[in-house]
């Protein structure tokens, strides 16, 4: 863990949210910011819970929810491209759990957004933003 920097040296915005959740220059060296950092029921890197055995108790909703949409695009990949002759469903179902350019699982956004997506949409999707990798299929 990077040491902590001094009280003074954070932003007047961030020492005031850490106040707000009860930290404050006597005890923040020891106090957890957790919760005052946005991350009392996420985890602040994705990559801390999915594919994992073990999921923090305050993350399991959040896990839940990573892992149904998840599963929803494995199926609508399935539904657009399952009867092409290039289909490769172990591939394709790989894909989704780790995007084979960023080394990444695509982010909740990234899921709901393709989710959201249209096949006119999809046809538009710009190839060369690597981001976009975890719909390859063959």
């Amino acid at each position: 863990m990077a040491a902590r920097k001094a009280w003074a040296e954070y932003s007047r915005a961030y020492r005031q949210r850490l106040e707000k959740h009860g930290i404050n220059e006597s005890n923040y060296r020891t106090a957890s910011r957790t919760k005052a950092r946005g991350h009392e029921f996420t985890p602040e890197r994705p990559s801390q819970i999915i594919g994992k055995d073990r999921i923090s108790p305050s993350h399991v909703e959040y896990a839940n929810n990573y892992n149904r949409l998840e599963r929803a695009a494995m199926r609508k990949k399935s539904r657009m491209f399952g009867s092409t002759l290039k289909w490769n469903k172990q591939r394709a179902d790989d894909n989704i759990r780790r995007n084979p350019q960023t080394k990444k699982a695509p982010t909740i956004a990234q899921l709901r957004r393709f989710l959201d997506m249209d096949m006119d949409e999809f046809i538009d999707i710009d190839w060369s933003d690597d981001d976009w990798a975890f719909l390859f299929y063959h």
